[in-house]
């Protein structure tokens, strides 16, 4: 007796993992709309699409964008380049088949900050028809993506709703089969007992069992036919397939007011096929548009501090040098470059200055040496650079002596 008492309580407990969840059309159509994966990228579409036509239609005003960078070393650097033998070029350009030694070049430089930035404005005034037809290709653009949006839905929701009504008839058909079943199983019994009195042959059980095994074949596959149908619907609305739902009982009613028939023009399916058709003709202008001058002003503004100025002062100081030169039995080269930057400017005019400072004349080659003080000055006289480059004066003896130790 206490063993029964445990049974029939245990039977008794509620069972929380096997709780149902009871649905309506409109409930799953709600649920559908919020989970759909098609319906979701529908609306980042959408979302994209309005964007690319905000930004189209920016493209009739002006353009501003600016840039920046900045940069700064401690570290000095340098730059060796092996000396050799270069080619001579005559008056026309083409090499006269002879050479000239070059010594070599040492650049050592300190860089310290180098930093710039510029603006830019552009403003387009006739472009051939682009950017108005761009416009218009995004406005379509915008426009088929709702459309898109618009049909999906309606997929969405005629789909859930095909869903919802095949669990409705797939639930109603085993309530059928059931009770069939039932009713096979009692006209079971009642046929074996007309059969224990004699009013019944064998021959009528044994069709009647077989009735009843179909009829139990035919539950099992509407259970089946259940479970599939239910399935199908928590895949449409989002939720996970072992969830455990039940449906309303019937349909909703339909309208009792005749339906007005829809315009196949405003239909989604149409419009969209209408905007592609239309998109394709904007296309079309596209193409014809690159053929057309395009015109637009542009105004932009740059700054740069650092580096500038260095060619600045290696002109001066190679300018300095040519004057000492005497071409006819000489040759000038540059050999040692050394600048610090020492002001920044956004405007104004450059002046680059270069004073010979000393002279070192080689006992062995006869070559110069020349270290030039160069200074790079501003508008208000502050200097922004300065420094010391160093050149070499040789001897057009000298670099034929160093082109024949060369080749012989």
């Amino acid at each position: 007796m206490k063993r029964l008492l445990i049974i029939l309580t245990l039977a008794g407990l509620p069972c929380a993992p096997f709780a149902q969840t009871r649905l309506t059309l409109d409930a799953c159509i709600e649920q559908a709309e919020a989970n759909n994966k098609a319906l979701a990228a529908a609306d980042r579409q959408l979302a994209a699409a309005q964007f690319d036509f905000r930004s189209a239609r920016a493209n009739f005003f002006p353009s501003f964008s600016a840039t920046g960078t900045g940069l700064y070393s401690t570290a000095d650097g340098g730059l060796d380049i092996a000396g050799g033998a270069l080619p001579v070029l005559g008056v026309d350009g083409m090499p006269t088949g002879g050479t000239a030694l070059f010594p070599g070049l040492n650049l050592a430089y300190e860089v310290g900050w180098v930093y710039g930035g510029g603006i830019t404005l552009e403003q387009p005034l006739y472009m051939g028809g682009k950017v108005r037809t761009g416009y218009r290709m995004a406005r379509i653009g915008s426009e088929m993506a709702e459309q898109n949006r618009r049909l999906t839905r309606s997929e969405v929701i005629v789909s859930t709703s095909r869903a919802y009504a095949s669990v409705i008839r797939a639930r109603e058909m085993r309530q059928v089969a059931e009770r069939y079943h039932a009713l096979l199983t009692e006209l079971l019994r009642s046929v074996e007992s007309a059969r224990k009195h004699g009013l019944k042959p064998q021959n009528d059980v044994l069709k009647v069992r077989v009735k009843l095994n179909e009829s139990e074949l035919n539950l099992r596959r509407t259970e089946n036919a259940l479970r599939l149908a239910t399935m199908n619907l928590c895949h449409l609305i989002g939720r996970p397939l072992t969830d455990r739902i039940e449906v309303a009982d019937d349909l909703p009613d339909l309208p009792s007011t005749p339906v007005p028939a829809v315009d196949l023009m405003a239909r989604p399916e149409y419009r969209l096929l209408d905007r592609k058709a239309e998109l394709a003709r904007e296309q079309l202008r596209l193409a014809r548009s690159e053929r057309l001058p395009q015109v637009g002003l542009v105004g932009n503004y740059g700054y740069l501090h650092g580096g500038a100025t260095i060619a600045l002062l290696e002109t001066v100081a190679s300018i300095g040098t040519e004057q000492n030169t005497d071409f006819d039995k000489e040759r000038p080269f540059g050999i040692d470059v050394q600048v610090r930057h020492r002001k920044s400017g956004k405007e104004g005019t450059l002046r680059g200055v270069a004073d010979l400072d000393r002279e070192e004349v080689s006992e062995r080659t006869g070559a110069v040496k020349q270290y030039w003080n160069v200074a790079a000055y501003d508008d208000a006289g502050d200097v922004v650079s300065d420094g010391v480059i160093m050149t070499k004066i040789v001897s057009l003896a000298r670099l034929a002596q160093k082109e024949q130790e060369r080749t012989s």
